[in-house]
């Protein structure tokens, strides 16, 4: 490995190689969404307010190779942005397609489907989730940005990149933290509970 890009782990969870602070366009564009301006936009564009707490860095994913697996993780929601761009995109419809993978794919984190996910991720198909039944799956797609406000439970992959692949998934990765003020309630639904039962009758 050179440049600054190093190999991200267990191989378990993922597999890519990683930079926080690479070089050219790439570095630029990781300066500016670490701005506070461009966090302020966010907040704008998603409705909510952000900590300035962010998790950003570049990965590759290179055909034959990559990864990352849908690993149960108890944490509050997120959100996630990730600038996505492909080193061969003459065939736009073959990534659309899903068939050589590199997408990434939300899901429930009910237990089955994570144990069916991990094994899913290395199938070489276009299935998304755990038999098809995914939350969002996001095709990789040139000079793309997608942005996703993740629920609590809700996990995320991006699929095993096939070595039928034109070239390799180069994406910039943000993971915010929400602001607590604006993390949903979980007491709303049970705040209730309770209040309009019956007492029970004493018969002595």
């Amino acid at each position: 490995l050179r440049d600054g890009w190093r190999l991200a782990g267990p191989l378990h969870k993922r597999r890519f190689l990683r930079h926080d602070d690479p070089p050219g366009p790439l570095g630029r564009l990781l300066a500016c969404v670490r701005s506070r301006a461009f966090r302020r936009w966010l907040e704008h564009l998603a409705g909510i307010r952000l900590t300035d707490h962010a998790r950003a860095a570049a990965r590759r994913f290179r055909p034959g190779l990559d990864y990352t697996v849908a690993v149960a993780a108890d944490e509050p929601p997120r959100l996630d942005l990730t600038f996505t761009f492909l080193a061969d995109y003459a065939d736009p419809d073959l990534w659309e397609s899903g068939d050589v993978g590199g997408f990434e794919t939300y899901l429930c984190s009910d237990a089955d489907d994570v144990a069916a996910a991990a094994k899913d991720v290395y199938r070489d198909s276009g299935e998304g989730g755990a038999d098809g039944d995914d939350l969002l799956s996001v095709q990789a797609a040139h000079n793309s940005c997608s942005l996703v406000l993740r629920d609590p439970g809700t996990l995320r992959f991006v699929k095993f990149l096939s070595a039928r692949a034109p070239g390799s998934r180069l994406d910039l990765e943000l993971v915010h933290e929400i602001h607590p003020d604006d993390l949903p309630d979980d007491d709303l639904d049970g705040e209730d509970d309770g209040e309009d039962d019956e007492p029970e009758e004493d018969d002595s």
